[in-house]
């Protein structure tokens, strides 16, 4: 067999079977997401909860929905970070609230697939192998 079609018949043995995404719908869930994020980040409401957490003695959980959000969204060091910008500029007067934001576009700027183990197998020796596809 020439090496061409042995990269052909690799792809189709490797290649995804049942492997199904909405396009549209995952870019309109992407709009969705900065949407929300955004105008949570650049609300009164966070701006005043970390106003009341700074304030606070010891530990203060978050109280309203936009901290929340923002704390099981963001990284850590990007919360803190996030978090010290907004308090820097509320301390100066200078802070700033998204209403509304409008995306007017959104692209993939790649795709990667990635077989996600489904199960482990056991392999002609006997061996324990994991990360073996089941029904793509």
């Amino acid at each position: 067999m020439s090496w061409m079609a042995n990269r052909l018949m690799f792809y189709h043995l490797n290649r995804p079977q049942h492997t199904q995404l909405d396009v549209v719908e995952f870019l309109q869930g992407a709009k969705y997401a900065i949407k929300t994020t955004r105008t949570a980040m650049y609300s009164r409401e966070f701006a005043d909860f970390l106003v009341r957490e700074r304030a606070a003695p010891g530990a203060f959980e978050p109280d309203c929905d936009a901290a929340k959000m923002l704390q099981q969204t963001l990284d850590p060091i990007s919360y803190a970070a996030f978090k010290d910008f907004v308090l820097e500029y509320e301390s100066i007067g200078a802070g700033s609230v998204v209403k509304e934001i409008e995306v007017h576009s959104a692209h993939l700027e790649s795709v990667q697939y990635e077989r996600v183990p489904k199960r482990s197998t056991t392999n002609s020796s006997g061996a324990k192998v994991l990360g073996v596809p089941v029904h793509e």
